[in-house]
């Protein structure tokens, strides 16, 4: 994964009172974003962790199931604790 950060100067502000005038600060923000691809990713992550690349398969795939899950759901519900 490649990311290329610029540095973006905001108004910060810590507290929520209205006459806060805040702080300017520099945030680091990405520029260039590129993805890697689901297979390059479960083969590292097998790799670097010992476990088979089929045990992370199935991890990849009931993560995205519980991720289209609708938040009224009783599963969404416990995976949400």
């Amino acid at each position: 994964m490649a990311m290329k950060v610029k540095a973006v100067e905001k108004l910060l502000k810590f507290s929520k009172n209205e006459n806060d005038p805040g702080v300017w600060r520099y945030v680091l923000a990405p520029e260039l974003y590129s993805s890697l691809s689901t297979k390059k990713v479960i083969k590292e992550a097998a790799l670097r962790s010992g476990v088979s690349q089929g045990v992370m398969q199935a991890c990849w795939d009931a993560a995205e199931c519980v991720s289209h899950l609708s938040p009224d759901t009783p599963m969404a519900r416990i995976f949400s604790k």
